[in-house]
């Protein structure tokens, strides 16, 4: 049994783990971590301090495209807003 440490996404809830995979199954053992928030920050920091998008093939033939963008206030999409009556 080939075991490596792994970063991977669930494809049932989106949630990012780290842990130990077994290669030759596909499958996780032993405990895995839950670095959803963290794995998201620094990949945000990454793509600061590049200054440059990065594209990804996703299996469905299209492509993500993750870029960084400074602002000095937060946008409205980003703060909770009252329900109106």
């Amino acid at each position: 049994m080939s075991r490596k440490k792994h970063i991977g996404t669930s494809t049932l809830t989106g949630t990012i783990f780290y842990g130990t995979l077994d290669t030759a199954r596909s499958m996780w053992v032993g405990s895995k971590a839950d670095v959803t928030d963290s794995a998201c920050r620094a990949v945000a920091e990454h793509l600061k301090f590049i200054d440059k998008p990065i594209a990804y093939g996703l299996s469905d033939g299209g492509f993500i495209i993750l870029r960084a963008e400074v602002v000095a206030e937060l946008p409205s999409i980003f703060t909770k807003e009252e329900d109106e009556v």
